[in-house]
Order: C-alpha cells, then sequence, then structure tokens
C-alpha cells in the first residue's frame, strides 16, 4: 500500500484536513483525527460502527446503541457524519440500489443537502445545519436495512425542495411548498 501523506499537519483542526493516498486526494472531517479518519477509509481495521461506539455512544461507562437526537453528543454525531458522506463514493448508487430512486436523483438529494450553500434562515450563506435524524436516516439508506418511512419521505422533501430552490425560491419557502407535500419536519419531531 502507498504512504499516506497529510497535506496540512494540524490533526485536530477545527476545519476539514486534505489528505492523499498516491495521487487521489480526500478530505478528513474536521471531527476526525488524520489517524482515525485513516483506519476507517483507507486501511479498513476499524469500522465506521466501531469508531462511532468508541467516541460517541459511551453512556455512563457502558455503550448504548442510541443517542438523544437532542443532545449534544447527537448533534456532535451529525457533524462528523456529514463530513463523512461528503467523502463518500459510493453511497448514491447503494441508496438508489436499495430504494429504487435514479441514482442521479440521490446525487442532487446529497449536493441539496450536504454540499450546497444557501441562504439560511438567519440570511447567512452556508451550507445546510446538520441534523442527526437525517443523519441517521441516510446510515440506513446506504445499508439498506431497517429503512424507515421517514427515510423515503426524507428523500423525497429534500428533491422536491432542491426543484423549488433551483427554481428561484428561498430555502424557507421552498421547504414550507414542500413541507405541504412531503412532512418530513412531521417525522423529526416525533
Amino acid at each position: 500500500m502507498k504512504a499516506l501523506s497529510a497535506v496540512v499537519p494540524f490533526v485536530n483542526s477545527a476545519v476539514e484536513r486534505a489528505a492523499k493516498v498516491g495521487k487521489q486526494r480526500f478530505k478528513v472531517p474536521a471531527e476526525m483525527t488524520y489517524t482515525e479518519w485513516r483506519k476507517i477509509y483507507i486501511d479498513k481495521t476499524e469500522t465506521l460502527e466501531q469508531w462511532e461506539r468508541k467516541h460517541i455512544l459511551r453512556v455512563s461507562g457502558a455503550l448504548s446503541g442510541a443517542l438523544n437526537p437532542d443532545s449534544p453528543e447527537a448533534e456532535a454525531h451529525a457533524f462528523r457524519y456529514y463530513g463523512l458522506v461528503r467523502s463518500m463514493k459510493t453511497d448514491c448508487k447503494r441508496i438508489a440500489d436499495n430504494t429504487g430512486f435514479r441514482e442521479k436523483d440521490i446525487h442532487r438529494i446529497k449536493n441539496h443537502v450536504f454540499y450546497e450553500k444557501h441562504e439560511l434562515y438567519d440570511g447567512e450563506i452556508d451550507r445546510f445545519y446538520p441534523s442527526y435524524r437525517m443523519a441517521q436516516s441516510w446510515q440506513r439508506l446506504i445499508d439498506g436495512k431497517n429503512i424507515l418511512e421517514q427515510d423515503i419521505v426524507l428523500l423525497n422533501h429534500e428533491f422536491l425542495e432542491s426543484i423549488f430552490v433551483a427554481e428561484g425560491f428561498s430555502c424557507r419557502e421552498a421547504h414550507d411548498k414542500t413541507e405541504l407535500i412531503y412532512n418530513y419536519s412531521a417525522f423529526a419531531k416525533g
């Protein structure tokens, strides 16, 4: 295996860092150390689930498989997971295979949710704030196991919302129009 070299030497910086394997470049999520990222994505010695169990899911000295969706731990998980999704290369195909959606539509949804910057409700231009519930949905959709109704509603919601945004509606307007048809918020509150 070719040696890995970090382009930026900081291990625990608060921004994404670049990494290089041979001629291929990757982004290391801000919430992961370079070593953790390498183990999961390059060396394959530690699965994402193992990493999460070790770093996120410790509750009162014991491991828990679930987080309170409104907890700081869930928020930290969502930030980490959104960063991981941005570095994934096969998630859209897997979701398409697991749901029957067209792969190009899943790519559109991924771009809308995880990459594109939008005018947010406070007027700031930025990516959407990471959501623990959406992160969980995305993971179930990738895995193709235990896919819930809310996961399919999420895909439909984000696809339609992206169309409204492309037509010139603000994010708030697009979201409100979409909620009338695909009410993901009803699931997210539950």
